[in-house]
């Protein structure tokens, strides 16, 4: 019971986070922040909010998670610095290993978003295996927004 208003929660905290990332006034929202805001659990070390979000095993959560980060990647300032401090770019290549496409396009256009210009973002990837997954994703599906954003991932590794 216990696991499962866990599950519940985490839900609909990431369907609100979701939400708010829709907002056109990102600077006055709560997510404004909540990319560098680390939520510490008794007797561990600090870790950011969002990355509990996409470290979730519930698929829902997961799609709300990492639209949101996409959001925040786009529209807040400092976001970037917040994710690949946070080790999100490890994380976001070890779900590159997921079957949902619409999932993967996000994935994969959040990699684009924080390797562009980034020299160190690139090894990132490259150190992660990331581009074994890309070239996987490649072979194995057609849909037009998952290949176009990945064939820019690679294009830039």
């Amino acid at each position: 019971m216990n696991s499962q208003v866990s599950i519940e929660s985490n839900s609909r905290i990431s369907a609100g986070y979701q939400c708010l990332s829709y907002t056109r006034y990102h600077e006055l929202s709560p997510l404004g922040y909540s990319a560098s805001v680390w939520r510490q659990k008794k007797g561990k070390p600090p870790e950011p909010c969002l990355k509990m979000l996409y470290s979730s095993p519930v698929e829902s959560v997961l799609f709300y998670g990492i639209t949101t980060l996409h959001n925040l990647l786009l529209h807040q300032e400092g976001s970037k610095m917040a994710v690949r401090l946070a080790g999100g770019l490890q994380k976001m290549v070890a779900l590159l290993q997921r079957n949902n496409v619409k999932f993967l396009a996000i994935v994969t256009d959040c990699l684009q978003i924080l390797s562009y210009g980034n020299q160190e973002s690139k090894l990132i990837v490259l150190a992660s295996k990331g581009p074994l997954e890309l070239v996987r994703i490649m072979r194995s599906y057609d849909y037009e927004k998952l290949l176009w954003t990945t064939s820019r991932v690679l294009k830039g590794s």
